[in-house]
């Protein structure tokens, strides 16, 4: 087990492994505030071998669709250099690259990020804080439970202009948890999002990931482990 540490001097990369053949399978669930139904489905994700975009050295994450999402790993962080839809020919590259782990590695650090929100029924921009809380999280999930785990926090809330002279303004909020282990990678994340507007779907939706199993296609003998997992 890791000691109780403030920082972390590794490579983010750690906290996201990307060698050929990893496939990861999530379970999500994604409901209506109001406990009214909860929708239910499973996907999965597997690291491709590595490629060259545009003079980048990328790793293709396809998804159970085909989709692809080609994840970047540099002297900033790891993130998502570009993505490709079933019906695209080609990448479309995120300006700029939207990294998801960022150094340092560090308790307390904070960064500013832009979003946009995914359920309401319309889009809205929200600028978030997102900071690291903690870098030995336990978590469990049908994978299992592992320690020493990155919790990472966003959260941000914004008003939108009203339609009308006499409507009240709408309030946007969002926030959003992430957790990454080690040697397995992101194994769980919740996303909230909340507004008091009918008109954005009031009162919100949240969608809840958990990791529900880790192989390796070129190896399916082979398990991944974290520094500590137990079934």
């Amino acid at each position: 087990m890791l000691p109780l540490l403030e920082e972390i001097d590794c490579f983010a990369g750690q906290y996201y492994p990307l060698e050929e053949g990893r496939k990861w399978e999530y379970q999500t669930f994604q409901k209506d505030l109001r406990s009214i139904g909860t929708e239910r489905f499973n996907w999965s994700r597997t690291a491709l071998a590595p490629r060259i975009l545009l003079n980048k050295k990328v790793v293709p994450l396809q998804y159970g669709n085909g989709a692809l999402k080609f994840i970047i790993e540099d002297d900033i962080g790891i993130g998502l250099y570009a993505h490709q839809g079933i019906k695209d020919t080609g990448p479309n590259f995120f300006q700029p690259t939207d990294y998801f782990l960022k150094y340092p590695l560090k308790i307390g650090v904070m960064r500013q990020v832009k979003g946009i929100t995914k359920f309401l029924k319309h889009p809205v921009s929200v600028d978030k804080t997102e900071t690291i809380e903690t870098l030995t999280d336990v978590v469990t999930v049908p994978a299992g439970t592992f320690e020493n785990c990155i919790r990472i926090r966003s959260y941000g809330k914004t008003t939108v202009s009203p339609e009308g002279p006499f409507k009240a303004i709408p309030h946007v909020e969002v926030e959003g948890v992430d957790w990454y282990a080690p040697n397995i990678g992101w194994i769980k994340g919740i996303l909230t999002e909340q507004t008091n507007d009918l008109q954005l779907g009031w009162p919100g939706q949240q969608m809840i990931h958990q990791l529900t199993k880790i192989t390796n296609t070129l190896n399916p003998t082979h398990h991944s482990t974290s520094i500590k997992a137990v079934d």
